[in-house]
């Protein structure tokens, strides 16, 4: 019984001599003999290698991963690695993305701004931290932006932080002075764009802060003279606490490590409050927009 199990198991050669030996026949033995195929994919999660499994259990195919380089690596005979591939890219395509659970779903346009009421448990949430440093203010208006492509792009550099070890994620306040909000909340490309970023103390950057306070004084004004300032989600990640420095153009290397570098720069002013800078536009996903005034007799606009 032993032997007969090294027999079947252990690696051997075959010679079979055939009357013919044209092309049919060589791409037969191609589509039969074992092969190895790897599929680079954007992102690797939990859904995609469920997927993954699935596809391959039926049909008798070995599945590996690379998780730094996302990618899925199939072993089987060709036609088998070639039908799964196939399978897989089929269904990684019809997995809907997972986009935050309070979002309004399904949204067929790219793009949309959903109006919350003020009395909602999410609304309240982005008005607590919003009057925690502007107690004089009334928020008039809350809006969520449900942007498919920034949302997704910022996924992935999500991904690429976690593999990098170090993820952390702030709701942080930015004010975008003249700058239309529009053309922040309704890009399709970029959301926060450092082309178009003014020179600060920590360079060119995207400056974000723990305290509305501080973003209100760069908030945008409309002709109704309201304020508008977004609430943001900031991939902060592995902070470099960091004096002024007005030549950054990115994080600075690590001391021990000059192959890596931080991903924000931070600081904390004499209130405790923090700001933080990012020099990426992926790091940021422009969750809340919010329409303030302060005036005593206000007018919605």
């Amino acid at each position: 019984s032993v032997k007969e199990l090294v027999k079947k198991t252990k690696e051997c050669t075959h010679q079979i001599t055939l009357q013919i030996l044209n092309d049919s026949v060589k791409e037969l033995v191609k589509k039969t003999k074992e092969c190895t195929h790897q599929i680079t994919l954007q992102i690797l999660n939990d859904s995609v290698k469920e997927l993954v499994k699935n596809v391959c259990s039926k049909a008798d195919v070995k599945v590996d991963y690379d998780v730094n380089q996302k990618k899925v690596i199939l072993t089987s005979n060709y036609k088998s690695v070639t039908k799964v591939r196939n399978q897989i890219m089929k269904g990684i395509k019809s997995l809907e993305f997972p986009y935050p659970p309070e979002w309004k779903l399904p949204q067929k346009i790219l793009y949309q701004k959903v109006k919350l009421s003020l009395e909602s448990t999410e609304a309240l949430n982005v008005i607590q931290k919003f009057l925690e440093t502007l107690p004089q203010a009334t928020v008039l208006k809350v809006h969520r932006i449900q942007n498919k492509p920034l949302y997704q792009k910022y996924c992935f550099m999500k991904q690429r932080l976690l593999e990098k070890g170090n993820a952390t994620e702030m709701y942080l306040f930015h004010g975008t002075r003249t700058n239309n909000p529009k053309q922040i909340y309704q890009g399709q490309d970029e959301s926060f764009d450092l082309r178009v970023s003014a020179e600060g103390v920590w360079g060119r950057g995207i400056y974000f802060a723990e305290a509305s306070s501080y973003s209100n004084n760069y908030a945008y004004i409309t002709n109704k003279s309201n304020k508008q300032i977004f609430l943001a989600a900031v991939l902060v990640g592995d902070s470099y606490k960091s004096d002024q420095d007005p030549t950054l153009q990115r994080p600075p290397v690590y001391p021990m490590d000059p192959s890596k570098r931080y991903d924000s720069v931070v600081n904390t002013y004499e209130d405790g409050y923090k700001t933080f800078v990012v020099y990426d536009n992926a790091q940021v996903y422009p969750s809340y927009f919010c329409l303030l005034y302060t005036s005593p007799s206000p007018r919605d606009s």
